[in-house]
């Protein structure tokens, strides 16, 4: 079974991920299309060392693309990620910003990517991941990115939480439209699929709490074991905007009377 784990960024995916590889007879692989993640020269599932190794023997593949070449290579991509994980069932993570290197050479931005159609052709599953608060999402992107911290568990975490930021607001608003935009077009493209559907709120709710019925559901849809209770051990890496914010009031007054009011 392979099931893909589509997201954005500060979505929760390490979160779920986390969950996932709690369970047995399933593997979990992380953002296989980051390089700075999942370097090439480093791991075997890097999506651009298996790519690297394909054109070696097969340059025509870079030369004369198709659609039928590329899903024929994004098929021996995901069974050799299944074939390395010595389980029955694999989840990968794949972000919206990654779609891209499954197109044959083109892709018209507001056509269905390929990956989907593959999954379809393929009988890959998909679980989908965004943050409805996409307000949160865009600060939370912007402070990461700028103090270089993405995660709880990385050197200098402590220090992150406890500052207060200067957020460029104008850019905030601008890329948590995006985001809206981002995740109902994603939603749009994946309604045909086997698809399991999270927002970050549910599972930052869910998995932090009683999460027996979630487990299991997630469980079920990835064909994984659910056979021990699961403890988070990830913290949350963000506050809430006003604590995080040093110009929480000007952010409020730009989200008056729009769509994002409601979440700072």
């Amino acid at each position: 079974m392979i099931t893909i784990l589509l997201s954005h960024e500060r979505s929760g995916s390490h979160l779920l991920g986390e969950a996932i590889k709690s369970l047995d007879n399933v593997n979990m692989y992380d953002e296989v299309c980051n390089p700075h993640a999942v370097p090439a020269e480093k791991s075997e599932a890097s999506f651009f060392r298996f790519l690297q190794e394909w054109i070696k023997q097969d340059p025509s593949f870079i030369s004369s693309p198709s659609y039928e070449k590329k899903k024929v290579f994004s098929s021996e991509y995901f069974n050799h990620l299944l074939s390395k994980s010595g389980t029955d069932s694999i989840v990968i993570d794949i972000k919206y910003g990654h779609v891209h290197n499954f197109e044959s050479f083109w892709w018209p931005i507001f056509r269905k990517p390929s990956l989907f159609s593959y999954c379809e052709e393929l009988g890959i599953r998909v679980i989908h991941l965004f943050r409805e608060n996409v307000v949160e999402a865009a600060v939370s992107a912007f402070i990461a990115n700028e103090n270089k911290i993405w995660h709880s568990w990385q050197k200098g975490s402590e220090l992150h939480k406890e500052r207060t930021h200067l957020i460029p607001v104008k850019k905030i608003i601008s890329d948590a439209k995006l985001l809206k935009i981002q995740n109902r077009w994603f939603s749009n493209w994946m309604r045909d699929l086997p698809l399991l559907t999270f927002t970050y709120e549910e599972i930052d709710k869910n998995l932090n709490a009683d999460n027996d019925e979630i487990m299991k559901k997630i469980s079920d849809h990835v064909a994984g074991v659910y056979s021990k209770p699961y403890t988070p051990k990830l913290k949350k890496l963000g506050k809430p905007l006003r604590e995080s914010v040093s110009n929480f009031d000007e952010l409020a007054k730009a989200c008056q009377g729009t769509a994002f009011e409601g979440m700072v």
